[in-house]
């Protein structure tokens, strides 16, 4: 598999997740987050090690962005029931096209847990599905 098209796919997932406004916003405390990411591919023959990242989340913008040059996605019945944030998106990146599912629910004001859904056509190597489960805890205040 190409590096870039895995790039595309976890960069797109990361850009795609959306913004909510601030009344409908569950239980959580702004700032700076600790995100860990496991991507799961079926066919990969080698697991892909997590990856962790820090972003400043807020009551606005509940769940990590990450845009990359290129990319483009537009955001689907983003709703918030109780501690959950879940959407529907649709990105187009390098003439392929991704379709997703996400949810996190937020556990007390500290920490999240969430999970990915993509799907990628266009590509070199035919429909490409990925889950990504996400982990985070808030490490701190925001520092800009």
């Amino acid at each position: 598999m190409h590096k870039s098209i895995l790039t595309a796919l976890t960069a797109v997932s990361a850009l795609c997740m959306p913004a909510v406004q601030a009344a409908d916003a569950p239980h959580m405390r702004p700032g700076m987050w600790e995100t860990t990411v496991q991507v799961e591919m079926p066919g990969m023959p080698v697991a892909m090690a997590p990856m962790t990242q820090r972003h400043c989340i807020t009551k606005e913008m509940l769940v990590p962005q990450n845009p990359q040059p290129g990319q483009t996605c537009k955001l689907q019945d983003h709703k918030v029931s109780g501690n959950t944030v879940t959407w529907n998106v649709e990105c187009n990146t390098e003439g392929r096209t991704m379709h997703g599912t996400g949810t996190i629910t937020y556990t007390g004001d500290s920490s999240y847990k969430g999970k990915m859904d993509m799907t990628m056509t266009g590509g070199p190597g035919g429909t490409m599905h990925m889950t990504q489960t996400m982990s985070s805890h808030r490490v701190g205040e925001c520092t800009q």
